[in-house]
Formats: structure tokens, C-alpha cells, sequence
């Protein structure tokens, strides 16, 4: 319950969730244009500011070292894309190959 706000602010992005103990995993549909890819990187990189905003709002962390970004798609589509890190405040928190799913 203490974290339930986390949900809501992704809502609020028009960004997917899912929550376990104290991960929590954001993800988006890119789309293969580089428009839309670019206004939904966007959203996903100021839902995060808002999530940190929240976090240290109430005495907790959203630590960037145990963060990580994975991009699915095509090569085609991802060289397309240009995909490379995520944004976060200060941070910039580039794209793995491959990531350990806690949940």
C-alpha cells in the first residue's frame, strides 16, 4: 500500500507497470516510427522523474545503479530508433542487451 502512488503516476504517463515487493518494472509499446518512439521514450523518462520526485518525497530511493533499460525489436527497427539510454534526472541509464527479471 505504501507504494500504491507509484501505479497511479504511471497511469498518469500512459506507461505499463508491473509491481513486486519493491521492484517495479515501467514498460512501453515503441512504435516503429521515430516520432511516436521518441514522444514515448519521453513519457517514460518524465513518469521516472515523477516516480524519483515521489520516492524522495517520502524518505525512500530510486537507486540508478540497480536500474536497467532493455529495448525489444527488430535490428532494423532498432538501428532505426536509435534507442540507447533513458534519462533520469542526472542519470543517464543506458540500454542492456539482457536483464535479470526479479518477478
Amino acid at each position: 500500500m505504501y507504494t500504491a502512488p507509484v501505479a497511479d503516476i504511471a497511469e498518469q504517463h500512459g506507461v505499463n507497470y508491473h509491481l513486486y515487493a519493491d521492484d517495479t518494472q515501467l514498460y512501453v509499446p515503441l512504435d516503429n516510427t521515430l516520432e511516436t518512439a521518441s514522444y514515448q521514450k519521453e513519457s517514460i523518462e518524465k513518469c521516472v522523474v515523477e516516480i524519483a520526485d515521489w520516492m524522495n518525497s517520502n524518505k525512500l530511493k530510486l537507486n540508478s545503479d540497480k536500474t536497467d533499460v532493455i529495448v525489444f525489436g527488430t535490428n532494423k527497427a532498432l538501428i532505426d530508433l536509435n534507442f540507447n539510454s533513458v534519462q533520469i534526472k542526472n542519470s543517464s541509464v543506458p540500454v542492456s542487451s539482457s536483464i535479470k527479471n526479479l518477478g
